[in-house]
C-alpha cells in the first residue's frame, strides 16, 4: 500500500509540473518589430477594451493600422482600447492568464 501511495504522489507531482505554463512551451513566431511576445498567456479585457476575431494575419494588419490596438493573439483575436470610454491606464486595464499554446503579440505600453 505504501508503494502505491508513493506512486500516486509521484504521478500527481509529475502532472502538476507538466500542467504549469513553464512546461507548456508554445511555439510562437518571433514578435514583429514594435510588439512583444507573451507565450502561453491570453488576456482578459476590461470595461476600457473592445475586441473581435478574424484570422491571425488580419488581426496583425488591424493592429498595425489602428493606434488603439493593444495586440493580437495566435487565434486571430485582437484587442483595442475603447474610444467610448476614457482610458486611464496605458494598457486599458487588461490582465493576463495562463493559456497553453497561445501566443500574444502586444504593443509595449
Amino acid at each position: 500500500m505504501a508503494v502505491r501511495a508513493s506512486l500516486v504522489a509521484a504521478l500527481l507531482v509529475f502532472c502538476l509540473l507538466a500542467a504549469t505554463p513553464a512546461a507548456w512551451g508554445a511555439s510562437c513566431a518571433p514578435a514583429p518589430k514594435g510588439y512583444t511576445l507573451k507565450a502561453d498567456l491570453n488576456w482578459v479585457g476590461s470595461d476600457s477594451t473592445v475586441g473581435s476575431q478574424t484570422s491571425p494575419k488580419n488581426a496583425a494588419l488591424i493592429c498595425n493600422l489602428d493606434d488603439n490596438c493593444l495586440g493580437w493573439n495566435s487565434y486571430g483575436y485582437y484587442i483595442l482600447k475603447s474610444i467610448k470610454v476614457k482610458v486611464e491606464e496605458p494598457d486599458a486595464g487588461i490582465t493576463y492568464y495562463a493559456y497553453k499554446g497561445m501566443c500574444l503579440y502586444m504593443k509595449p505600453v
